[in-house]
């Protein structure tokens, strides 16, 4: 462990060796740095840092401890930074990083002049030396390290938690045989005690090579002690964010070939990616290969079905030619005598990219649509006599798969659904009461089961109607 001020310690639980364990283990931990950032701009009110699955007993400590200065000088700059300069979610815990762990005072762990290679690039040098300077004030004004000391059983914990299933897997062995060893790299896994569904690939680079490479995983569920509850979903989190820290360079190199094809599809599916926070062409870039190369993990190590799930999801987020930008990474994979390294093959992710640019409509063509639905979406005045709700669709679908989706009052009592033998139509027993509004969705949240028979999801539809009285 490293010890810094006062009793403050960063945490870093090891798990003890077994002999199923993988040759190599993550060193994961709470690290004050990310808690400290996240408290100030939890307290400035960024959404990102105040979700609501971020709600638990230690978020209730926090703001017994800090909330009273919510108009401190460090929170009103962290406010005015993201009103003014778009400091949110990866940008925040950039520079949490970006410092020294002795937070008496913060101070950058390097020179901020030139802006470091991996500080994201919404800091400029001023913003960022006045901000620290307020961090400073903060950590004293607020008794920082006296509540870390708090906390420290609640983060051991934690800690521990999310070690059990991150070490279950050597991750970093299949990065290293995927894109090549990285000798200089530190590999750490953060707990984001405040980051709720919020998950942050970033990384450091020393002037002397050495690099920190240290995604940050939020916690979005607890116990009632206030301690992280992590499932083995985590896995694809974990795999998506590591790969940042290998991706995001390339995409970096092959700036200039990439523009004007990103460009080109970012302006077709803006609002999508606006609203997944991905605000230019760029970050959509860099989110396009990591979420192919999610895809390829689960393929080469979890099998079809689980890369058919992962492809799915990363469809359904909007990430439409994710199939075709696997597609070229299967023949990285399997021709690395053509490109012994992934820099030798980015001109062929380059390509992929024009090519889903230049045809995007024919790309869009390849997802299935909804044809109608009886009762209408909007209907009024429904017979509550109704039996069924009939949905078709514009191609044939996978049989046996569906995903309806809402709950309440407002969702209809639903049987059995069946498709057709053309597995175009749905048929769905139901039952309505009179003078009743009905919502419901196809498709939606994490839910995604109307696929076409080619493997591509329908967007997510919410249907409503009400019946008469």
């Amino acid at each position: 462990m490293f010890t810094v001020p006062a009793t403050v310690v960063f945490l870093a639980i090891a798990q003890p060796a077994t002999q199923s364990a993988p040759s190599r283990e993550l060193d994961v931990r709470v690290d004050p740095r990310v808690e400290l950032l996240s408290i100030v701009f939890r307290l400035a009110g960024n959404p990102e840092y105040n979700m609501d699955n971020s709600k638990s007993p230690y978020s209730d400590a926090v703001e017994a401890h800090f909330g009273h200065l919510r108009e401190h000088r460090a929170v009103k700059l962290a406010r005015s930074l993201r009103r003014d300069r778009g400091i949110s979610y990866d940008a925040v815990m950039s520079l949490a990083i970006h410092l020294d762990s002795d937070l008496s005072p913060p101070r950058p762990i390097m020179p901020l002049a030139p802006r470091p290679d991996l500080l994201e690039g919404r800091w400029r040098e001023a913003d960022a030396a006045r901000f620290i300077e307020a961090l400073g004030d903060f950590v004293r004004d607020s008794d920082f390290h006296a509540f870390l000391a708090q906390q420290r059983e609640r983060y051991e914990r934690c800690a521990t938690r999310l070690a059990a299933v991150v070490n279950q897997r050597d991750y970093v062995a299949w990065f290293d045989g995927f894109f090549g060893t990285r000798p200089q790299a530190r590999f750490a896994v953060i707990v984001g005690m405040l980051c709720g569904g919020g998950n942050y690939g970033v990384s450091l680079r020393h002037a002397d090579g050495r690099e920190e490479i240290t995604p940050v995983l939020g916690v979005y569920r607890w116990d009632d002690a206030g301690v992280a509850v992590v499932g083995s979903e985590i896995g694809s989190t974990i795999v998506h964010e590591l790969c940042h820290a290998y991706t995001n360079a390339h995409v970096d190199r092959h700036e200039k070939e990439l523009e004007r094809p990103g460009r080109s599809i970012y302006a077709r599916v803006a609002d999508v990616m606006r609203n997944q926070a991905y605000g230019n062409w760029k970050t959509m870039a860099y989110e396009s290969l990591v979420r192919a190369v999610c895809v390829q993990y689960a393929y080469t190590v979890d099998g079809e079905g689980a890369g058919r799930k992962q492809a799915l999801h990363e469809l359904a987020r909007g990430f439409k030619w994710t199939i075709e930008l696997r597609g070229a990474l299967r023949e990285y994979a399997d021709d690395r005598a053509t490109y012994p390294t992934f820099d030798d093959f980015m001109p062929r992710v380059v390509e992929v990219f024009e090519r889903i640019a230049r045809d995007y409509d024919a790309l869009e063509a390849k997802f299935p649509r909804l044809v109608s639905t009886r009762p209408a979406d909007g209907a009024n005045n429904v017979d509550p006599a109704t039996r069924e709700l009939v949905v078709v669709f514009d191609r044939p679908m996978i049989d046996k798969s569906w995903s309806i989706t809402g709950g309440g009052p407002e969702m209809p009592k639903f049987g059995p659904p069946m498709f057709d033998d053309a597995r175009t139509t749905l048929t769905v027993p139901m039952t309505l009461e009179p003078g009743r509004r009905y919502r419901f969705g196809l498709n939606g949240g994490s839910f995604y089961g109307f696929v076409s028979a080619e493997g591509y999801p329908l967007a997510s539809v919410e249907i409503t109607f009400t019946t008469k009285k």
